[in-house]
């Protein structure tokens, strides 16, 4: 399974026995929570495909407050570069406020069984800030000074469902040339009791990604977030979708197309579609689902090419 979510690392405290989950965002950064790196706090080493390695700095967000977790963001600088490989890569992160249509995943473990326990929760639906707060009895908020802002969102499951979990990232898998890549939405903040519900709150990455990239610049590391470039990196790593049958172009007609997930190669072909008009082309949901805009174009029958500007999939749509 790790081989599936290569970029979650372990955080190790003080506290024997106690990790917590952190993001590799490039070969010496990670992305944690701020309420990890509190002054009473020691966090020792990142754990990382079991071999530990030496914080040299701690950044916490300077808007960060603790009773309230808002800005609960924060980045740990290593002493030495990661050696990247199939089960250790950074990850993307997905920056843009508008949702995208993939499937959403959050990696939770039981903490009683700790790391080995690592399992993957899907059919989820994120709320944001505003649908969160109505889970909650307006007095109880206003009581425990508790407030959400917009880049704050939750996820809500029943609380016999959540017990004795601990979540991880909020993330989705793309495809960019046949190959998956994990785009993070949001870093696990702190979880909740509702009436017969646990509300899990997540730091929305997308509020944040000029303070990340600015302060791994103050740091000396300028790694650009842009999705199709951050999903070119490290493609030789990364897990390749199986079971892709060519297209056979011999067969088509006019109106049929080919859809590829990526403008700058050949690669082989999951699905067809049918243009309805000059700019539009209708094909299965569960082809492109997980494509990336202006990443991924189609193939018309004079072998011309046009990029994909949106992707638009039905609402009643389920995989």
């Amino acid at each position: 399974l790790y081989k599936e979510i290569p970029f979650l690392v372990f955080v190790e405290t003080e506290v024997p026995g106690i990790v917590n989950p952190g993001i590799l965002i490039s070969e010496n950064f990670v992305l944690i929570p701020a309420h990890l790196i509190k002054r009473n706090t020691k966090v020792t080493f990142v754990l990382i495909a079991r071999e530990r390695f030496t914080i040299s700095k701690k950044i916490r967000h300077p808007m960060y407050r603790g009773k309230q977790k808002h800005f609960d963001i924060g980045l740990l600088k290593l002493e030495n570069n990661v050696n990247l490989q199939s089960n250790v890569l950074p990850a993307c992160l997905w920056l843009n406020d508008e949702k995208s249509n993939a499937e959403l995943i959050v990696a939770r473990w039981n903490h009683r069984e700790g790391i080995s326990s690592l399992t993957k929760q899907t059919e989820i639906v994120v709320k944001d800030f505003e649908s969160c707060i109505s889970f909650f009895d307006p007095n109880i908020l206003a009581a425990n000074n508790i407030s959400f802002l917009d880049h704050q969102m939750c996820i809500v499951n029943e609380m016999e469902d959540a017990m004795d979990l601990s979540g991880g990232p909020l993330y989705m898998d793309l495809v960019h040339d046949d190959h998956n890549v994990p785009f993070v939405i949001g870093i696990a903040s702190t979880a909740t009791g509702a009436n017969l519900y646990e509300v899990d709150i997540f730091t929305k990455l997308s509020k944040f990604g000029n303070w990340i990239a600015e302060t791994m610049r103050e740091e000396g590391e300028e790694v650009s977030f842009e999705p199709l470039e951050c999903a070119k990196r490290h493609l030789q790593y990364r897990r390749q979708i199986n079971g892709s049958k060519l297209f056979d172009s011999s067969n088509s007609i006019d109106y049929m197309v080919s859809i590829h997930g990526n403008p700058d190669t050949n690669q082989t072909i999951k699905c067809t579609g049918a243009l309805i008009g000059k700019d539009v082309v209708v094909t299965l949901a569960l082809c492109v689902i997980n494509f990336m805009p202006y990443s991924s174009y189609v193939v018309l029958d004079d072998r011309s090419t046009i990029n994909v500007k949106h992707i638009i999939i039905h609402p009643n749509y389920t995989a």
